[in-house]
């Protein structure tokens, strides 16, 4: 998440922002990325056996949300964007396309 702000805050123009993006997603198909998908998948399962995991998952995807929004909005406010709909909203949806959510 931190680096997904630092480059957006960096970031000239939207279309390197898309362009980033468009290349992250690319780049996730290797054997690396689904081995970590794998393993995320299996920390899921695991938690659900675990209180004191699921505590600190929904911590973790909350303050996630909450970091993506503020990136959201840092954007908007460089005049990157402008979403119509909530950014926390937005943010939630995003993190759930790239993680997942057990919230």
């Amino acid at each position: 998440m931190q680096l997904m702000r630092d480059f957006i805050l960096q970031a000239k123009k939207t279309k390197d922002i898309l362009d980033a993006i468009e290349f992250a997603l690319s780049a996730d198909g290797g054997s690396n990325s689904r081995l970590r998908r794998l393993r995320r998948a299996d920390r899921i399962v695991a938690s659900a056996k675990s209180k004191v995991m699921q505590k600190s998952l929904v911590v973790a995807q909350i303050e996630g949300s909450r970091h993506l929004a503020e990136t959201l909005e840092a954007a908007r406010d460089r005049g990157l964007s402008n979403p119509v709909l909530p950014l926390d909203g937005i943010s939630y949806w995003i993190q759930s396309l790239l993680m997942g959510r057990l919230v």
